[in-house]
Order: C-alpha cells, then sequence, then structure tokens
C-alpha cells in the first residue's frame, strides 16, 4: 500500500505485515534501516478511530532504552495541540518542520525558534554554514569552469571570507565554496558540487555549502540527527521520502565490501598511497617524495595476482631503483603491498648497507622480515607472485601478513632490534640483491602499531586490493604515435637554448620549452646537449586541479642515449632511461599550480636529453559516448576483449580460441593506450595461441594487438597475428614494425614505426586496397599501397 504523507517520516510504502491477533485486521508495515523509524498502519474500524479511518503507530520509545547504559531510546513522539486544552492531540517528530504557530513549547527546541528569520514562517533559506574546516576541499573535478572556479588574492582584491560568499552566491551554478590558505596566499574555490572530499596538505581553510531553496528549522535538531538522520547517514539511506535504498553513489554494479576504517593517523610518518604512484610519488602525509633513483620505472593499472580490480603501482626491473627517503624512524611500523614480478627475486623493500633491513621479500620467499635480525621464519612462500600485505614493527615481537583467507595470526617469531637513527627506504639499493618488482602502497609510523592497529590495517590493504585503486582520466592520455613534436625534429634547429618555443601537445594543451638546444628526428622534438636545466612549463590548466602526465623520450639512437633528470614542479630530481622505445620513461600525478601551470624540468645525465613528447589529462569522470558496434553483416567471428582467456569464445560463429603451446595469462590492464583497464591475454615467445579457421578466402580484419615486455623487461618483436606456413599472411607486427600488414603481398609499407609498444588498432582486407590504423589522433587515412 502506497501511503503519501506530507511528512516524509510517514510516506512511503506499507507492507502486509500480519493480522493484529488482538484487535483484528490486517497489520502493514513501512521498513526504514533503523527499527526505531518504522512505522505501523492499521485498519481503524476497531481500537478508538471511526470507521474508514486508518491508524499511524509509531516503536515504543521504551524498546530502544539500554538500561544497563542508562540512555535514552528514541524520544517518544509528542502528541499535543496547544490551541485545546487536551494533551497530546497533535503529532509532532523531532525531525518535522517546527509549526510557527507552536512556539518555543515541547518538542521545539527553545534555541531553535528564538533564530528564526523573523515573519518567514519557518520557510527560509539559510545562510551559508561551515562542512569542514582543515585540509579538506570538494574535488578539482566539480570547480566551476571557465576560469571561474579559483581566484587569489592580488594588489587589487584582499579576498576575505565575505567575498569569496559574494562570488560564489553570484554564480547560480555555485553550491559549495572554500575560502583559506594555500601556500601561504589567500584562496577562494567555487564548486558546483561536492560528491566527496579530497585532502590537500597544502591548504588550510573552511568548507561551506550555499544554500540556494528554502527550507525550515526542524522541532530539535539534536533528537532528530541522534535518533532518525545519524543512523540513516551512517548507512548511506536517508531518504526524505521515508524510502530504505542503502546503494551508495558510484556503486551501481559493484559488489563490493564495506570499506573499513583508514589507517591509524596517530603517529603516521608517512603514506604513499596507490593512487599517486609514479615516477615521483609524494607521500599523503609529512613532506617526503619518493622517486624513480636508477634508470625508470613504469606506473601502471592492473588487476590480477590477488587485486580484483585494478590498482595503481609502480613496476620495475633489476636495472631499476627507487628511493622513499627517510621514512623509517628508529622505532617504526611498516605496512605493505608489494610483489615479485619476474624471475629475480631478491629484496624489494630494504635499506642501506650496514642496517641490515629488509620488509616482505627476499630470496624467492615472500612474506618474511628481517629488522637487524629475522622477525620471521626466513623460508616462507617461495616463488609467490601475488600481491603481499605486510605490516611488521621493530617494537615488538608483532607481523601480520594478508596471505590467508581467514584472520590473519602473528607471523613474528623473535624480537627484532631497534636502531638509533632514522633510515632510508631503498628498492634495488643498499644490498646487491636486486629484483623484478612491484610497489602499490606503503606507509610507515614513528610508533609501535597494537596488534588491532596492525590486523585493522591489513583489513583496510586488503579492501584496497579488492575495490581497486584508480584516478579515472576525463580525456584521452595521448601515446607518443599519436602525438608527438616530431615537427619540430625533422626542422633541425639550432642554438636554441636562449628561445621560448611554444609547442602543442595532445587535447590542445600548451606549454613554452626553454632550455633546449636543438631539434632533431631521431628524438622527435627537442634535444639538449648542455649540463644547464631545460623546461616544459605546461599552462593553461585549472588551478588546483589534478592531472596524469606522460613523458615521452625516444632516442633513435643508441650511443647517444641514456639516463636523464626529471623534476614535477620543482621537486625532487628522479631518474629516466631513454632509449628506441616510445613508451612513457616518466609518468605520475601533479597538481596545477595557482598560475594553472605545471613545471617539468629536465637535465641530462647521457650525452643528450630528448623530449619527444607530453600526454595531459585532467583527473575526472569521462564522457566519451560509445559509438555503433562493428557491422554484423558477413561478420564471421567476433573475440571479444571482455572474454579473453587462455580459451576464447568467439561472439559469432561456433570458433573457440585456446591456448596451443606453453600458457597465456589473462590480463587486466591500463596503459600503451588504454585510457581505462582492458582485458587481454598476453604471452612470451614461447607461448602459441590458435583462433580457428576464422580467414575465408575473401576476408577483412579488425584487431588490437601490442609488442608486449618480458618479465625482465625485454621484447621479442616478430610477427604476433599471422597464419600458416605456405599462407605468408601477417597483421599488425613484423620485424619490430607496427602497423604493417602482408597478405601474400605487402598491403602497406614494411617500414612503419618501429619500437613501438603500443596497442595498435588495425584494420585490413584482401579484397581491396584499403587499410586504417588508429595510431594518429585524427581521423585515420588509407595506409594501403598496394
Amino acid at each position: 500500500m502506497k501511503v503519501t504523507h506530507s511528512d516524509w517520516f510517514l510516506a512511503g510504502t506499507y507492507c502486509p505485515l500480519g493480522r493484529d491477533a488482538v484487535l483484528g485486521g490486517i497489520v502493514y508495515l513501512r521498513e526504514h534501516v533503523t527499527p526505531q523509524d518504522m512505522v505501523y498502519l492499521r485498519e481503524g474500524s476497531t481500537g478508538g478511530c471511526a470507521d474508514g479511518e486508518w491508524a499511524l503507530l509509531a516503536p515504543s520509545s521504551g524498546d530502544f532504552i539500554d538500561k544497563e547504559e542508562d540512555e535514552e531510546g528514541q524520544p517518544s513522539l509528542v502528541l499535543d495541540d496547544p490551541g485545546t486544552t487536551q494533551l497530546a492531540d497533535y503529532w509532532l517528530h523531532p525531525c518535522d518542520c517546527a509549526p510557527d504557530a507552536w512556539g518555543p513549547e515541547l518538542p521545539v527546541d527553545p534555541q531553535m525558534y528564538e533564530h528564526l528569520p523573523a515573519n518567514s514562517s519557518n520557510q527560509f533559506t539559510p545562510t551559508p554554514y561551515v562542512i569542514v574546516t582543515g585540509q579538506l576541499v570538494c574535488p578539482s573535478r566539480q570547480l566551476l569552469g571557465g576560469g571561474n572556479g579559483v581566484h587569489f588574492q592580488s594588489e587589487e582584491e584582499v579576498l576575505e571570507p565575505a567575498d569569496c560568499e559574494a562570488r560564489c552566491r553570484e554564480q547560480t551554478t555555485c553550491l559549495f565554496f572554500w575560502h583559506g590558505s594555500q601556500h601561504g596566499a589567500a584562496t577562494c574555490r567555487l564548486f558546483t558540487g561536492c560528491d566527496n572530499l579530497v585532502r590537500e596538505f597544502s591548504l588550510e581553510g573552511d568548507l561551506k555549502v550555499m544554500p540556494r531553496s528554502p527550507s525550515c528549522s526542524v522541532a530539535d535538531a539534536a533528537k532528530c540527527w541522534a535518533t532518525s538522520l545519524r543512523r540513516s547517514f551512517l548507512s548511506m539511506a536517508f531518504s526524505p521520502d521515508g524510502g530504505t535504498s542503502v546503494r551508495a553513489a558510484g556503486s551501481v554494479g559493484l559488489n563490493l565490501p564495506p570499506k573499513p576504517a583508514a589507517p591509524p593517523s596517530d603517529g603516521m610518518f608517512a603514506w604513499f598511497e596507490s593512487e599517486n604512484a609514479g615516477s615521483v610519488w609524494r607521500s599523503s602525509v609529512g613532506d617526503f617524495e619518493g622517486y624513480c633513483s636508477k634508470n625508470s620505472v613504469f606506473r601502471h593499472v592492473a588487476a590480477g595476482y590477488g587485486a580484483d580490480r585494478p590498482v595503481t603501482y609502480i613496476q620495475g626491473y633489476t636495472w631499476s631503483g627507487f628511493t622513499f627517503g627517510d621514512v623509517l624512524p628508529p622505532t617504526h611500523t611498516v605496512c605493505s603491498i608489494t610483489r615479485y614480478t619476474g624471475s629475480h627475486r631478491g629484496r624489494i623493500l630494504q635499506s642501506k648497507r650496514g642496517r641490515n633491513w629488509l620488509h616482505g621479500h627476499w630470496a624467492s620467499y615472500v612474506g618474511v622480515i628481517h629488522y637487524n635480525t629475522w622477525l620471521t621464519p626466513n623460508e616462507r612462500n617461495k616463488n609467490v607472485q601475488d600481491w603481499l600485505v605486510l605490516c611488521g614493527t621493530n617494537g615488538a615481537t608483532r607481523a601480520f601478513d594478508g596471505m590467508s583467507s581467514g584472520t590473519p595470526t602473528n607471523i613474528a617469531t623473535k624480537a627484532p632490534k631497534k636502531f638509533t637513527e632514522t633510515i632510508p627506504l631503498y628498492v634495488n639499493h643498499g644490498y646487491d640483491e636486486k629484483s623484478d618488482f612491484a610497489v602499490m602502497e606503503v606507509i610507515t609510523w614513528d610508533r609501535v602499531l597494537s596488534e588491532e592497529e596492525m590486523l585493522a590495517t591489513v583489513d583496510y590493504l586488503k579492501w584496497k586490493l579488492r575495490a581497486g585503486a584508480v584516478l579515472e582520466a576525463s580525456e584521452h592520455l595521448a601515446t607518443e604515435s599519436q602525438h608527438n613534436l616530431d615537427a619540430w625534429g625533422v626542422q633541425d634547429l639550432n642554438n636554441m637554448q636562449s628561445e621560448t618555443t611554444e609547442v602543442t601537445f595532445a587535447n590542445g594543451y600548451k606549454a613554452d620549452l626553454t632550455g633546449w638546444t636543438h631539434t632533431r628526428y631521431y628524438a622527435r622534438g627537442f634535444i639538449t646537449n648542455k649540463n644547464d636545466v631545460a623546461t616544459a612549463v605546461v599552462k593553461g590548466l585549472t588551478p588546483a586541479a589534478q592531472y596524469l602526465y606522460q613523458i615521452y623520450m625516444v632516442h633513435e639512437i643508441s650511443n647517444w642515449q641514456g639516463e636523464a633528470k626529471v623534476s614535477v614542479n620543482h621537486g625532487v630530481q628522479a631518474r629516466a632511461q631513454q632509449n628506441g622505445f616510445n613508451e612513457a620513461k616518466f609518468a605520475g600525478v601533479a597538481v596545477a599550480s595557482p598560475r594553472g601551470e605545471i613545471n617539468f624540468e629536465f637535465q641530462r645525465v647521457s650525452p643528450h636529453c630528448q623530449l619527444s613528447s607530453i600526454a595531459i589529462a585532467k583527473v575526472g569522470p569521462s564522457t566519451d559516448a560509445k559509438p555503433a558496434d562493428p557491422p554484423s553483416q558477413g561478420m564471421y567471428a567476433w573475440f571479444k576483449s571482455e572474454n579473453a582467456g587462455s580459451v576464447w569464445r568467439s561472439s559469432v560463429g561456433d570458433f573457440e580460441g585456446y591456448c596451443s603451446k606453453n600458457s597465456v595469462f589473462r590480463k587486466v590492464e591500463a596503459g600503451y593506450g588504454a585510457d581505462r583497464p582492458v582485458t587481454f591475454i598476453e604471452g612470451a615467445k614461447g607461448s602459441g595461441f590458435t583462433f580457428g579457421d576464422v580467414l575465408p578466402p575473401t576476408h577483412s580484419v579488425c584487431s588490437i594487438s601490442r609488442y608486449a615486455r618480458g618479465p625482465d623487461g625485454s621484447s621479442s618483436r616478430g610477427r604476433i597475428l599471422q597464419s600458416k606456413r605456405g599462407k605468408n599472411w601477417l597483421h599488425g607486427h613484423w620485424a619490430n614494425r607496427v602497423g604493417v600488414i602482408h597478405y601474400d603481398t605487402w598491403v602497406t609499407s614494411n617500414e612503419r614505426n618501429p619500437n613501438v609498444l603500443d596497442w595498435l588498432v588495425l584494420c585490413g582486407t584482401n579484397g581491396a586496397t584499403r587499410a586504417f590504423d588508429g595510431m594518429s589522433s585524427g581521423t585515420p587515412t588509407n595506409i594501403a599501397t598496394k
């Protein structure tokens, strides 16, 4: 039975519950998220109501009193009309709008009544009020557009809180505003919405809401919150029409466990969060910035190995190195998520020589800890490549991992030895026991976590593997092939170091380049052969907004390639390895300055430092529309990405692809041109896969494929899609060339795109001089020549 009522707590759907054993008739129940707010409905022909009337019944408040704690239950609903002498003849809920005529009498809060605007009849638009104070603001993607989102103090304007409020009030789409200091400068931010809160450690101020519609003061705000709204909001289920939906925003279709509490903040020394992983990796706590300190590490977004949904991490090889900084105090606790990725399996997280400290991995064993002595057994879980969640402390015989499915047990067997100094945290520095590695998250504290705190942190990190940890790009993060600076490179410009050159990157972003000495084709852009710093300042960005970036540094001449130093926004200098491959050598997340800029600085280590391109994409939801499906007429087979695996059934026809040699691996990963994680099979040169007889005499083929690195970083680059001997057919890849087609003869040039590891979208036919690829950023052109 659907009941409409002016009071939200009475409206809703009432369902038959059973027969009233005392009074007779059917009793209906309107459920709510809490038992205290349930309402019963019964026909009123008996029990005091006239024929044709219905009685609404609330649970007794005494049912919810905790007598042991001597706490109040839900206050009884007051039934009284002050205009009559009869008591208790009117129903007023604490969450109901207080009628103006009621006055300050119970259950109306007298203090609330005194603050009602004069002549408002308790219908008015509230003044702005504070939501939160400190370092929390709304997401930058919800800033007002058109340059109206961020304002800074200037010589002409002091920018007081009242000025910020006035700016928001003038913009009809402004619903939230923040005023405070950013790096010491008075700042005002205006937002169209605020679906979550984001912490920025350079901020200090107040976030306020700008009410836009009339509202009222409830009878008793404190009791309303304590009895109804608090319970409802905690369950994410409050609805003013009495509904009971518990689906959280953004969770449609996801079967996620409840998010546990964040790791304890007391004594937290550093927190390298997964979402911010990159070649430089800023801690969310303290002033630490991790950085690649040898060759290159690669920012990846992928699922698998215990991660149910894609997570963000850095991956490196034995020739890579990473430094987190001095994040290990003399007494410390460390929690991390790390894993082996290849055949070289020494240490991953370790410290400097002379401080024999390792956490997680050693000599192919996983889940081991040595803090100047073995804290755990040293031969646990050999050759495991899954993500390891591990917490340990050097102040107690205490360590827990997430390798079992139940509640973790203490795996520590000996007391550790403390240090007397703060020491650094490394990967592939210190002791010469290097690994092919991945690091997803690292947290350190300057105290000993209790057993309960450790277990809670393990639970949180395991939840992150289940829920995923990804920053979404609102626009395409272009590959080097799709947009590079080759148009400058082929000009062979010289003596440019004193000039400023404006270039355009993908998505229309502009940048000023200074300090670069010349341009060359073999760098696909700009080069410096001087020791001075060269810069690329990307401009026209939204101030304070987050951006994903990828830096491409291609060098086709091997005797001039090598390492370079790179910094972001004047931060720590990290390393990037330049070579002939077009993959991103340096990647991460950066925040635009108050001027709307991101400053990249470059300095050579090898003879040359080169810049082929920088891809920039603002963090936020994408609005890309799905195009029509491929034409169904004549479709012979369709192996859809989502179904990829060791056996891979076609969605059209009766074909089933299968692994026909050794193993292939099903992966879910972003990158190399995929802005979001996609599903695919990956194999080494010793693997084989058969799709079946899916090439008719006359055929067209469209595919997405790419060369992949091996577990040790190497790459074998011959053919990928091909046919049987005697039928010289290949589609996409051959002899390190990408975007080539040979159907018994070359359909395209056979010298296209060397050393490309990006995903290749390619369509071709053996029935016409026709082939198109997706390697350029504009509309594809026919690449067939025969």
